[in-house]
């Protein structure tokens, strides 16, 4: 058998006979680049071997790197090739540039929130065929034991704490069903897996923001920079969990101008948890949940076009 890496096209002869598991690790000498070299497995008698997406592109768009790193591991485990994105900027540019089967997407996602990427999927010719399964936080496990209202026309949903045991099939089901509509391609057999693709970093603010906030005397150390991060973080899961519950409460809200009346009792929990979570030097800075709030109206504003 003749391979060739997926990045430099050196090629390689292996003898199949000599290999002994299913799915082996190899690393180009040229290059470096790790890839898999799958070999199908003998049809036992009257067994069915199941659908493999081996080397299908899988891109996590998640702003936490233990998520992202976990879920890309979970990916590799199946066969999948991970790629990364941690705001929704990164994730649309990647997913234009490499087109994945399937984006997992926190909901709560900085720049453009999770339950946006449909529309922006079904908008983009670039981007269609692009399944969506949107990842949830669940701020508050007890009060939502149900699924959500809408999926605002994301594929399939899952909580972040089922990911180890729900995430492959979900993506298996979604990529089965994709290629029953589809004309029917052979499979390569090589697939580089496990490299990340770079992305410019956001994890330091800019040389002009952090003056700006050192003048305004709101920055002090790092450690604050990176406390700040967080409460923007949990205000945007609360947010777009709320939304993600009670997306016709909300569309409602929107209309008559009442958010915040509408979802009162929703707001004032996810307050609760927010004032016990973070600490008061923090929660100073700025009304971390309002800011989100008013992002996230302003967005469906434009969706539903009330907007000038």
């Amino acid at each position: 058998m003749i391979i060739s890496c997926p990045k430099c096209a050196t090629k390689y002869k292996v003898d199949e006979n000599k290999i002994a598991s299913t799915l082996l690790k190899l690393r180009c000498y040229k290059c470096g680049t790790i890839f898999l070299l799958k070999k199908k497995p003998p049809v036992r008698q009257g067994e069915e071997l199941p659908a493999v997406a081996i080397g299908k592109k899988i891109l996590v768009a998640h702003s936490s790197t233990s998520m992202r790193e976990m879920i890309g591991d979970i990916l590799r485990e199946a066969g999948f090739l991970p790629l990364y994105a941690k705001n929704g900027v990164e994730a649309i540019s990647i997913m234009v540039d490499t087109h994945p089967e399937v984006v997992i997407v926190d909901v709560a996602l900085p720049e453009i929130f999770g339950f946006e990427f449909p529309e922006l999927i079904r908008n983009d010719e670039r981007l269609h065929g692009i399944k969506v399964i949107l990842v949830a936080s669940i701020y508050d496990k007890t009060r939502y034991k149900r699924l959500p209202q809408s999926l605002y026309g994301a594929d399939d949903f899952i909580e972040k704490h089922h990911i180890r045991d729900g995430l492959i099939p979900k993506i298996n089901k979604l990529i089965i069903a994709q290629q029953e509509v589809r004309e029917s391609v052979s499979t390569t057999e090589v697939v580089q897996v496990g490299v990340k693709v770079e992305q410019p970093s956001n994890d330091t603010l800019k040389i002009e923001d952090a003056k700006k906030l050192k003048e305004e005397e709101l920055l002090q150390t790092p450690q604050e920079v990176q406390e700040i991060e967080k409460a923007k973080r949990l205000a945007r899961i609360i947010i777009s969990d709320i939304a993600l519950y009670n997306e016709e409460v909300l569309e409602q809200g929107i209309r008559q101008n009442a958010v915040e009346e509408l979802l009162k009792n929703d707001l004032e929990e996810g307050r609760k948890l927010f004032l016990k979570r973070v600490p008061e030097h923090i929660r100073k800075q700025a009304d971390f949940l309002k800011e989100s709030l008013d992002e996230l109206i302003n967005k469906k504003k434009k969706e539903l076009g009330l907007t000038q």
